[in-house]
């Protein structure tokens, strides 16, 4: 028996070492295929399509510092108190002042602003407004206006008359519920008027009131033809003083989420 036992031996053996790697690869699967639980899904749902816009207007490098070189030109040989920062100030206070001008249809002021053309200008984008409602909309303030962008710059001599040429984009935006009472209701009356879809957010206390989006283009000019005989205060007060020659509203959007600036 014990013979038989000895002969045996190398099979049970081989049987054994089966069994023990067959265990091991059970035990091996069972570490594998048991795996913890996974944490609860987020509930917030991420919508891919819905697109925020940026409200910044970019151009040229090139374009932006040949402006930079020729208001130079102009402070150091044509008007030594020409300063760049007051200029762009008082440009957003003439945009202000024609939009307020188109919007409540009043030229009696126009012509301490601009040029004779620019009032046919302006008449016919009050003739191309989009809704009879729309001129409600250009309810802006100076601090309304984010950017203002003098994009190009010309100086131009021609038989002795010397003309500077600013080009200027303005960038405004304006939240509807920064507006005052009277204003406010107006602005949401022509917002329903335009929009009847939007009712139901400018009624609702808890959703956000929409915002109103312009993008300008204004032209200035000045007559710097005796600009060297006058110098000083003579100069800044002269009557050849910076004049609106192009006025257009490129665009104009409602959104109704707050956009990136």
């Amino acid at each position: 028996m014990c013979t038989k036992l000895l002969r045996n031996w190398s099979s049970v053996v081989r049987a054994i070492a089966a069994k023990r790697e067959s265990l091991n690869v059970c035990q091996h699967q069972q570490r594998c295929f048991i795996l913890p639980p996974k944490p609860d899904a987020p509930k917030v749902k991420v919508n891919s399509k819905v697109v925020v816009p940026q409200i910044v207007f970019k151009y040229s490098p090139l374009k932006y510092y040949m402006s930079k070189l020729r208001m130079w030109k102009l402070k150091w040989t044509w008007d030594r108190n020409f300063k760049e920062h007051d200029f762009v100030e008082e440009s957003k206070r003439a945009a202000v002042s024609l939009t307020d001008i188109i919007r409540m249809r009043d030229m009696k002021s126009i012509d301490q602003f601009s040029s004779s053309n620019v009032y046919y200008q302006m008449a016919n984008e009050a003739v191309n407004f989009p809704h009879k409602s729309f001129s409600e909309l250009l309810r802006f303030r100076q601090q309304d206006i984010r950017q203002a962008v003098p994009i190009n710059v010309h100086l131009y001599n021609i038989l002795g008359l010397r003309y500077a040429v600013i080009d200027v984009v303005f960038v405004g935006l304006r939240h509807v519920a920064d507006c005052e009472s009277s204003d406010l209701e107006t602005m949401k009356n022509a917002m329903i008027d335009m929009e009847p879809e939007l009712k139901l957010q400018l009624e609702d206390p808890a959703s956000q009131l929409p915002y109103v989006f312009i993008e300008l283009f204004m032209r200035f000019r000045r007559n710097y033809s005796n600009a060297e005989e006058l110098a000083g205060v003579e100069l800044q007060n002269h009557t050849n003083r910076w004049l609106v020659s192009v006025y257009k509203i490129c665009r104009f959007n409602i959104f109704t989420v707050p956009p990136a600036i």
